[in-house]
């Protein structure tokens, strides 16, 4: 596993389309997301990679957790 269970995400999700019968250039982006992931960016740009440490740290960690051991967590 290690990093390389990261790597290439954007052909799984072209090939998911792909097989339903559809191409990425069918679907626009929403504003919501350029938002979301240019606050990413520029947190790294800014301050370095490490800022987003705690927040990826908590986003995977926290996603694998079941609900009620999420809630005694937070």
């Amino acid at each position: 596993m290690g990093s390389t269970e990261e790597k290439n995400h954007e052909i799984l999700a072209t090939n998911d389309l792909k097989h339903i019968g559809h191409k990425l250039n069918e679907f626009y982006e929403y504003p919501e997301t350029s938002a979301y992931y240019q606050t990413l960016y520029h947190l790294i740009d800014y301050n370095g990679p490490y800022e987003l440490l705690g927040y990826f740290v908590t986003l995977e960690g926290l996603g694998g957790l079941e609900p009620v051991g999420c809630t005694n967590a937070l």
